[in-house]
């Protein structure tokens, strides 16, 4: 994925050193990335920083399309697309992975919640306009910043996926305004630079709550796939089950009032 991008200057990928497996292992060196992580930015270099991230958002975008959704892989120097197809059921097989994943925690039945919200909505997902490449990732953690404020790498492509322009738009808000260092009132600026290179996904305002729901199940996952729940501070685990929670029916109420 990386050698693909490469090519596409406005991309600021690093340079592959060198890829392969070792027994069951699969490895991947890659260059050092200057610059600073983006979750160190003060928020004074804030809105130019979310503008930046709209705009690469965008451009990501607009570089790489296909016809159908999945699963990217690389294959002699092109992308093909393994998976089932339509993005309807590239998010079942999100959603059941998920709900495989929280079986007996804490977060079972909103994980199966998640599923039967998909069921109920699937005109609202169903046939986005375009199907390009997602990131699907792109926290503050996985974006270098160099001294003028420009993105200056990302990182971590390995989640990358063929689908709706919307779920990388959303993901990203859930990252850095719901989890991540600034707030919600830096948003526009996001959408801001987004809309300097290409119009917001069409259905963006109908997809992304059901988008939103969805994402705090993968903070779930998160959060249960670690140590926290089981072994970690149990005063600290009970309170970030109950805020996910919390959460997840916010975002379920603001579907149901629309």
């Amino acid at each position: 994925m990386l050698r693909k991008l490469a090519p596409v200057r406005e991309i600021p990928v690093p340079g592959v050193i060198d890829c392969g497996t070792v027994g069951d292992t699969s490895y991947l060196a890659i260059e050092f990335c200057e610059g600073t992580v983006a979750a160190d930015v003060t928020n004074e270099g804030a809105r130019a920083l979310l503008r930046a991230l709209g705009r690469l958002v965008a451009i990501v975008h607009n570089a790489v399309g296909f016809s159908q959704a999945g699963n990217p892989v690389a294959d002699d120097g092109s992308i093909r697309v393994d998976g089932p197809g339509d993005w309807v059921g590239t998010l079942e097989e999100l959603l059941d992975a998920e709900a495989q994943i929280l079986r007996d925690t804490p977060f079972e039945s909103a994980a199966n919640r998640a599923k039967s919200l998909l069921a109920d909505h699937t005109s609202t997902v169903e046939d986005p306009s375009t199907i390009r490449l997602l990131h699907t990732d792109l926290n503050p953690e996985n974006v270098f910043v160099d001294s003028e404020g420009e993105i200056s790498c990302v990182i971590d492509w390995e989640y990358a996926t063929a689908g709706d322009p919307v779920w990388d738009v959303t993901s990203a808000e859930q990252t850095w305004f719901y989890e991540g260092p600034f707030t919600s009132a830096d948003r526009d600026a996001l959408l801001e630079g987004y809309r300097a290179i290409r119009k917001l996904p069409a259905g963006y305002k109908r997809r992304r709550p059901l988008y939103l729901a969805f994402l705090s199940v993968g903070k779930m996952v998160g959060l249960a796939g670690g140590s926290e729940v089981d072994q970690g501070d149990v005063n600290a685990s009970s309170e970030r089950i109950q805020q996910l929670h919390r959460q997840f029916e916010c975002r379920i109420d603001a579907i149901a009032d629309r």
